[in-house]
């Protein structure tokens, strides 16, 4: 019993750790991050970091991988409630999903933008892990539309730049937007995105898409 409780324990200090490291890692970067820092937001001694996760790149990469982690198991659920009859519909609704999970968990953009802007060993690892597997997964009967997210290409960037950009700087396109009287008759929320402009964001890149492949 004992032995049960000190996992038990263990594990919520983990779980604390990752939690307050995401968060961190997320709002400064892993160079603006410290240890002492996520300790003290999770509520632990900072040697206990170190004793669960060696060092501060073995935290960010733990960070990363549940972060990885829960974004792949939300985006999957969306995804998986589509009505996927042909192209356009799939194509929509991986876009659709993809929005809406970032708006629950803007922490994967934050990450991405952070650590992008620089070479470093981080960077070649978010290269490969840290692609959502419905992306990878996805399948089109268009060949067109296969190669445009199962390949490296600038529409896929596009896409994904964009929406990265109106999700995690949302707060400043809200000012903007508000200060021109709003997107929209009557105006639609950027700052958390409001379900009508997720529709309306997952819309428009999917024509967008389509029309660049010659759809």
């Amino acid at each position: 019993m004992q032995g049960k409780s000190r996992e038990t324990r263990s594990q919520q200090v983990r779980n604390a750790a990752l939690n307050s490291a995401i968060e961190v890692f997320a709002e400064k970067g892993f160079e603006g991050a410290t240890l002492g820092e996520i300790a003290s937001l999770a509520g632990i001694k900072q040697p206990l970091l170190v004793y669960h996760f060696g060092n501060k790149e073995g935290l960010w990469e733990m960070a990363a991988t549940q972060l990885m982690e829960c974004f792949n198991t939300r985006q999957l659920s969306l995804y998986q409630d589509e009505v996927l009859l042909d192209d356009r519909q799939r194509l929509t609704g991986l876009l659709r999903s993809f929005i809406l999970t970032l708006r629950e968990l803007p922490a994967y953009g934050k990450f991405l933008l952070k650590e992008g802007s620089r070479i470093s060993q981080r960077t070649q690892w978010l290269d490969h892990h840290f692609v959502p597997s419905v992306y990878r997964e996805a399948t089109f009967e268009d060949p067109r539309l296969q190669r445009v997210f199962g390949t490296v290409n600038l529409l896929r960037y596009v896409v994904a730049g964009g929406i990265l950009y109106i999700v995690v700087a949302g707060p400043q396109l809200a000012v903007s937007a508000e200060e021109e009287g709003g997107i929209g008759d009557p105006p639609d929320q950027l700052h958390p995105l409001s379900d009508a402009m997720v529709e309306q964001l997952a819309q428009l890149l999917c024509s967008m898409v389509l029309s660049q492949i010659g759809e």
